[in-house]
């Protein structure tokens, strides 16, 4: 067995490196997860604003709190927002997964 030729720490080794050709199919599935994972972001971050903001709005009105409406409301929109870019990218990668999964499936398929 041959040993193994370790590059010096100042020797170029990006172009010592093959990585292959990624299949067109896989490339388009990757694309479309993150296309995916932005448009949850983007759907899910006002559908939880108006949510935590409604929650803030009723929380107040029952319990009759003398707060200054203003920051109690930047807080649930800031809140809201956090909300829906987790929740939002979650449902996101979560649709996509499958036709992510299935290509990666195709392109490593063994003969």
């Amino acid at each position: 067995m041959a040993a193994a030729v370790v590059p010096a720490a100042t020797e170029d080794v990006s172009s010592t490196v093959n990585t292959g050709d990624v299949p067109q199919a896989l490339l388009d599935a990757e694309a479309s997860f993150w296309r995916s994972a932005v448009i949850g972001v983007l759907i899910g971050m006002p559908v939880c604003v108006v949510i935590w903001t409604g929650i803030v709005v009723l929380a107040m009105t029952i319990t009759g709190a003398h707060l200054d409406w203003g920051v109690v409301l930047i807080m649930s929109v800031v809140v809201g927002c956090f909300a829906g870019v987790f929740f939002g990218g979650w449902a996101g990668v979560t649709v996509a997964a499958g036709k992510l999964e299935d290509a990666e499936n195709a392109t490593h398929r063994h003969a």
